[in-house]
Formats: structure tokens, sequence, C-alpha cells
């Protein structure tokens, strides 16, 4: 799952790609200890979400083995893991926000490029997405039209950090 893939597309990048750059981007040390504290912090965060997740998720298997399961049981452990989901999500974006405020326009439009998300410099361009007719532009899809949101990113790479 593409935890921050919006934020990517739409010039929000995420720390770890902009440190892969570093060079190209002629990031200052000040800049590099400021990502790389916003890897961390990021890390820290969502390793203790992913714990949580886990082990909600280990209740609900733990009810379905036992035999114990039951709707209200399902509905509160999966209502419980969604908003973990989404907290975990917000943690990913947010980072985003910080990495973006991090840099220079300059260095922007120059990672956008490198990452070859530009069509001329302007227009967000990803792998996962397609040209659509403008009417059927209300979401990013995959080559399967599959919501970008839905799926994340198919080759496994991390596409939003």
């Amino acid at each position: 799952m593409a935890m921050a893939l919006p934020a990517e597309l739409n010039r929000y990048p995420g720390p770890l790609h902009v440190l892969e750059h570093a060079a190209a981007l002629d990031l200052t040390p000040e800049q590099k200890d400021q990502l790389t504290h916003q890897v961390e912090t990021m890390r820290t965060a969502a390793v203790a979400l992913g714990e949580q997740i886990i082990a909600r998720e280990s209740e609900l298997d733990a009810h379905f083995r036992s035999g114990a399961a039951d709707a209200d049981t399902i509905d509160r452990i999966t209502s419980e893991i969604a908003a973990l989901y989404g907290q975990l999500r917000a943690v990913h974006l947010r980072t985003h926000l910080a990495t973006r405020a991090s840099l220079t326009e300059v260095q922007l439009a120059k990672y956008q490029t490198l990452r070859g998300y530009d069509a001329n410099g302007v227009n967000p361009v990803h792998k996962l997405r397609r040209q659509v007719a403008p009417s059927q532009a209300s979401a990013p899809t995959t080559s399967a039209s599959t919501p970008v949101s839905m799926v994340g990113c198919r080759t496994g790479a991390n596409c939003g950090l």
C-alpha cells in the first residue's frame, strides 16, 4: 500500500526519496539532518502503529480460531484496525508535508524531474497514472483502471516515503 502516494504525486516528496537524490538536489547539511530526523520520527510512529495493528489482527484471528467471533466483535476490532491504518497513513502524509517545507522551490522542481513526475516541468506524472479522458479524471488510475489509492505501488518499491 502506498501510504503517501497522493502527496508524492502532487509535489510533496518523501524524505527517503529526497535523500536518495541528495547530491543532485544539492542538499545542505542542515537539510540532510532535517530529512534524516523526519525519517526517524516517521519510522518510530509507524512501527508503534504497526505493532498495534498486528495486535488487533491477532485478536481478530483468535476470536475466529476459538469460534467466539460474533458480529459485534468483528465490527469493534475491524473499526479499531481501520482507525489505526488511518493514523498510520496520516503519519506518512504529515512526513511529506515536513519534507516539502524542508526544500527550496528549485530543489522541489529538480526532484520532480529526477523522479520523472514532470511533463514539461508542470504536471505530475507517475508510472501508476495513465492518461484518461477528462470525463474519467476523477481519480488517478492504473493500467487496470483500479484507483491508485487502492493498489499502491505494484512494483513493491517504496512509492511515497
